[in-house]
């Protein structure tokens, strides 16, 4: 018995960092982690614009024409609380003929320019995140040759991060007390915490630059999908992963004691 309280003791004190922590001998070191789950109330969506033909000066202006309702209507989309918008410059695309060099290629000896493609790539957010399917949809019926739903997540995590942090802290306290509780000493109170991460599965991607923002000004132009769809959205985790100190009542004394015996 006097074998399992000295080896408890030497855990306590080394693996958990339990002595010496911070330059003192009165606290316990320990991680804990929480989490909790929360819906997603914003989405993102990627999109593609393409237009093909001959004619470089009619393509172009397509392209610019379509980006333009894209620009101007997904915004818009009926119910929507919140959107951003971000998009790439036109990037025009020689379509070439001739032996051997049939299609968009790099020119070559012999070859003919015989029409053009111009590509556009989009990253769409928006709130609530009920209506991605609504904003796909749009996105589609507006002229993107392609529109996905790439993610979900939660505009602001702060109120979950405070949660999940709470619970990490109490799983912490938990492992302390017991460390505490072999070595006949007592948990006072926190004393720091000493690092921490977040972490959530669909973390935010940064946006280039923003668009129109649908609100009061904006509401009577706004647009309803064709189709409407109806998505069961999945709850999203976010963690808090802390190392946290928690003050021992006469922790050094009471180690050195045990460590004698």
């Amino acid at each position: 018995m006097k074998h399992l309280v000295k080896c408890m003791a030497v855990l306590a004190c080394g693996f958990l960092a339990a002595c010496g922590a911070d330059d003192r001998s009165d606290v316990i070191t320990v991680r804990g982690s929480g989490s909790v789950q929360a819906p997603p109330d914003a989405f993102a969506l990627v999109f593609q614009i393409e237009v093909s033909g001959e004619d470089r000066s009619l393509v172009v202006q397509q392209a610019a024409d379509l980006l333009s309702s894209v620009n101007t209507s997904l915004p818009a989309l009926d119910g929507l609380s919140w959107a951003q918008i971000a998009t790439s410059e036109l990037q025009v695309v020689p379509r070439y003929s001739g032996a051997n060099c049939t299609g968009y290629r790099t020119q070559r000896s012999g070859c003919e320019i015989s029409g053009y493609r111009v590509n556009i790539a989009g990253q769409f957010q928006g709130s609530p995140a009920e209506l991605a399917g609504n904003a796909v949809s749009l996105a589609s019926e507006l002229g993107a040759t392609e529109a996905v739903i790439n993610r979900f997540f939660i505009r602001d995590t702060s109120a979950a991060e405070q949660q999940a942090m709470a619970r990490a802290v109490a799983s912490a306290r938990e492992q302390a007390d017991a460390i505490a509780a072999s070595l006949d000493v007592h948990v006072t109170g926190v004393h720091a915490v000493v690092a921490g991460e977040t972490a959530d599965y669909f973390p935010d991607l940064a946006i280039l630059e923003t668009g129109p923002v649908r609100g009061p000004v904006a509401a009577y132009m706004s647009l309803a999908a064709m189709i409407e769809f109806d998505l069961a959205l999945e709850p999203i985790e976010i963690t808090q992963n802390l190392r946290v100190q928690f003050e021992v009542e006469n922790l050094a004394a009471a180690s050195a004691d045990q460590t004698a015996n």
